[in-house]
């Protein structure tokens, strides 16, 4: 492993465990709320869309699962991050996501 490898992995064991830290403090209800996201700073009245915090843990676990998966698929050398499961248990369960990823 180089050394910017090294530091790769250490910024997202930091990253990974301020989010499992920030998931100790959520209740179920908390995590699957959804949250709107404003089109602009100044307009929080017309959301994009809306977003759950589980759906975002949801979707950092489906990355790095991507990445860590990579060698082991050895059909192409290709990862395709837009390729991704929706409404799994990780995006659902707050005891789930805890106990899987952190």
């Amino acid at each position: 492993m180089n050394i910017n490898h090294s530091r790769i992995v250490r910024y997202s064991e930091s990253v990974l465990l301020q989010v499992g830290s920030m998931l100790k403090l959520l209740s179920q209800e908390q995590y699957v709320c959804k949250y709107p996201i404003p089109t602009t700073k100044t307009d929080h009245r017309n959301p994009v869309s809306e977003s759950s915090i589980g759906s975002h843990v949801r979707h950092i676990h489906d990355h790095y699962e991507k990445l860590l998966n990579f060698d082991q698929a050895g059909v192409t050398n290709v990862i395709n991050y837009d390729i991704r499961s929706r409404n799994t248990d990780v995006e659902n369960l707050l005891i789930f996501c805890e106990v899987l990823i952190w």
